[in-house]
């Protein structure tokens, strides 16, 4: 099983620099084990955007 990212329920959403949106997130970065491996910043909004994005330059 890969890293993952997990998002608190109690976190409070601050505004995204790149789309506005109050949709920012600290993330917690796991191991498959579940240790704390880091932490990232996580906007709801633009992430399906950038992966979408991503995807059409590399087609």
């Amino acid at each position: 099983m890969p890293d993952r990212i997990e998002i608190s329920r109690h976190s409070k959403p601050l505004p995204c620099g790149r789309c506005g949106q109050h949709t920012l997130h600290v993330g917690r970065i796991l191991s498959p084990a579940g240790l704390l491996l880091g932490r990232t910043m996580v906007c709801t909004a633009c992430r399906p955007q950038h992966h979408a994005e991503a995807v059409r330059r590399v087609a």
